[in-house]
């Protein structure tokens, strides 16, 4: 192994190391911020109801459900828009508002983060 291999590996090593780290200092991030509960702020800072905000979160545990089921019933982006817009009815011209619920996903509770995850792999962001 030549000097230039070595400090190649070297440089590996630590650049492994900095991702392992922010690795964790992520994780860190996200268990706090969902302590936070960031969906409720963003349903209040909307004036949501408390119904709308039931509603909204039925829909969330439906659609984790449905995820981890069988290809023919996962839940579609259609129907996930078509579902907010019925439960949000007066948010309905606000095209970030649905943007920044689905981008909220990411960083709230586990189960929801998994729901966010299950969406991008569907190829809903594009």
């Amino acid at each position: 192994m030549t000097e230039r291999d070595a400090d190649i590996e070297r440089w590996l090593a630590d650049l492994e190391a900095m991702v392992q780290e922010l690795s964790a200092l992520q994780d860190l991030t996200l268990r706090l911020l969902s302590t936070r509960k960031p969906l409720d702020a963003v349903l209040d800072q909307h004036g949501a109801t408390t119904a709308q905000q039931d509603a909204f979160y039925e829909l969330l545990d439906e659609m984790v459900l449905r995820a981890k089921g069988p290809a023919h019933d996962q839940p579609s982006q259609p129907y996930y828009q078509s579902q907010i817009e019925h439960i949000f009815h007066s948010m309905r011209e606000d095209t970030g508002f649905l943007a920044l619920l689905t981008d909220t996903l990411r960083i709230d509770r586990p189960i929801y983060r998994d729901l966010h995850a299950y969406m991008a792999n569907a190829g809903w962001f594009r």
